[in-house]
């Protein structure tokens, strides 16, 4: 999975997956591309946010699904 990682939350209303990949230590921006994929029958965009990233140790990239 070239270095993705699955990150478990507990669900909230649903079951819910989160993959982050990337480091921000390996970028000189220091931000994390933030994406909510909503999964249902009709057919949803994603949304994307550039945050600042939340310590050294932050991913570069971080979808939900």
């Amino acid at each position: 999975m070239n270095g993705a990682v699955e990150v478990r939350k507990p669900p909230v209303a649903a079951d819910v997956s989160v993959f982050e990949f990337g480091s921000v230590a390996a970028s000189a921006d220091k931000v994390t591309l933030a994406g909510f994929c909503p999964v249902s029958e009709e057919l949803e965009p994603c949304r994307w946010e550039i945050l600042p990233a939340s310590g050294s140790d932050a991913p570069q990239f971080r979808v939900v699904f």
